[in-house]
């Protein structure tokens, strides 16, 4: 479980970082001789976009390793527990890839990232898999990201066009 662990947390640092990587080279062609260029970023765009789609359906198979782990056991299964913790950090990963403002920042370490989005909550919570945590033992994630997702200058300001908590196609496959 332990390596799992580990390499769930690399695939998701992985996809920040490539996401943020193709999200710097976009450019909107000036001039004919750029429209290779272009094309190119598009492509790109699109291939961030599917990093994107493979990160949820990691999200999908977290979230059913949950479900299948509170049919099977005998006991409740705690937010301490391996998988759960993985399931938040999935979620937490797909409410940061695409943000700009924290480029740079090892997602998998610093553990206040989201929340600094957030200022109103910081003072609640210590880390941003507890409050990724209090969402899900509540019941109330997805209105969360809904909510999140309509506050159009907060995403604008800390997210790139294409990300998931800005673009409807992908936004609408979390929630």
């Amino acid at each position: 479980l332990k390596l799992f662990w580990l390499w769930s947390s690399l695939v998701q640092s992985a996809t920040v970082r490539f996401f943020h990587s193709m999200m710097q080279t976009w450019e909107h062609p000036k001039s004919s001789g750029q429209q290779q260029q272009h094309e190119d970023n598009l492509e790109a765009l699109e291939l961030a976009r599917s990093a994107c789609f493979d990160l949820l359906r990691e999200l999908q198979s977290a979230v059913r390793a949950v479900i299948l782990a509170v049919q099977v056991s005998n006991g409740c299964v705690r937010c301490s527990d391996g998988l759960c913790t993985q399931l938040f950090a999935i979620i937490r990963c797909c409410f940061l890839v695409g943000c700009r403002r924290f480029n740079g920042v090892e997602t998998t370490i610093d553990d206040l990232v989201f929340l600094l989005m957030m200022p109103e909550l910081v003072g609640h919570f210590c880390s941003d898999l507890d409050f990724i945590a209090y969402l899900c033992i509540n019941h109330t994630a997805a209105a969360f990201a809904r909510q999140f997702f309509v506050d159009t200058s907060r995403t604008a300001h800390f997210y790139f066009d294409c990300a998931i908590m800005r673009d409807d196609e992908l936004h609408l496959a979390v929630v």
